[in-house]
């Protein structure tokens, strides 16, 4: 009986061995997985923020160019209009107005990436510049253009 109780040992030594190399085997491919899949989602995000930021470049950028278009057609229109005493139905004022007229065309498809990218106080900046540009307000203007171009430059992280 002696005999008996050693043998049990034995193979219980055996199958704990055996055990104990699968365990390894399996408990290393279960941590290697799992890292690739924890790997994977940090570079997923990581190339999610990159293409975020890149897109909010590009829609802050085009925002700003849009609102600076129609401050550059307005000033060429007034100066035409003062130092040469033009009239509005003068050649070089209307080919100016049809200008005008082509870039309120783009204004949706210019300012919807902005809005739908984010963030809201970005957005918001455009909004004020825009307000501020028809109201004719142009220190409030200068004031919305600064706070846009600070907000763009805080989310993308541009010191300057």
């Amino acid at each position: 009986m002696h005999m008996h109780i050693a043998l049990a040992s034995d193979s219980a030594a055996a199958i704990d061995s055996t055990a104990l190399a699968l365990l390894s085997i399996f408990g290393g491919a279960g941590v290697t997985i799992l890292a690739g899949f924890i790997g994977a989602g940090i570079q997923g995000r990581r190339e999610h923020n990159r293409w975020v930021s890149a897109h909010r470049y590009e829609a802050f950028v085009k925002a700003f160019a849009l609102m600076k278009g129609f401050q550059l057609i307005h000033s060429k229109s007034m100066k035409l209009a003062q130092q040469k005493g033009m009239k509005m139905d003068s050649p070089e004022l209307v080919a100016l107005l049809a200008e005008s007229d082509q870039l309120y065309i783009t204004v949706a498809e210019t300012l919807a990436p902005l809005v739908i990218l984010g963030p809201t106080s970005v957005s918001e900046h455009a909004d004020a510049m825009q307000a501020a540009f028809e109201a004719s307000d142009y220190e409030a203007l200068r004031e919305a253009e600064r706070a846009f171009v600070l907000a763009a430059r805080t989310v993308l992280k541009i010191r300057a």
